[in-house]
């Protein structure tokens, strides 16, 4: 399980990037590096118009966004490290070797 503090742990640096389009909207993107010098985006926040951005919740949106990107990130990095190690019998194969499948 990949807990909270290690994705915090996993990020080096971040960095905003923010774009006007020719409609009006603002949108901003952060850019996670991780320590592995990856860089991760979520999708970005919006402002529909000039007039109601907010530039700090602008950020925390797109922060939060590129953090929920890392998860999946982070899940592949952790199976493919359980994947190398030796793992244990399965607790399925073992009851099924004891004759004890009603139990699963």
């Amino acid at each position: 399980m990949i807990k909270n503090e290690e994705l915090e742990a996993n990020i080096t640096c971040v960095e905003y990037v923010t774009h006007h389009t020719l409609g009006g909207q603002i949108l901003r993107w952060a850019v996670i590096t991780t320590k592995s010098g990856f860089a991760v985006t979520g999708s970005p926040s919006a402002a529909v118009c000039a007039k109601n951005d907010d530039p700090v919740l602008g950020n925390q949106i797109a922060l939060a966004n590129a953090k929920q990107a890392m998860w999946p990130l982070m899940g592949y990095a952790l199976k493919e490290r359980l994947m190398a190690e030796p793992c244990e019998e399965s607790l399925y194969k073992a009851a099924a070797r004891a004759g004890q499948q009603n139990l699963l």
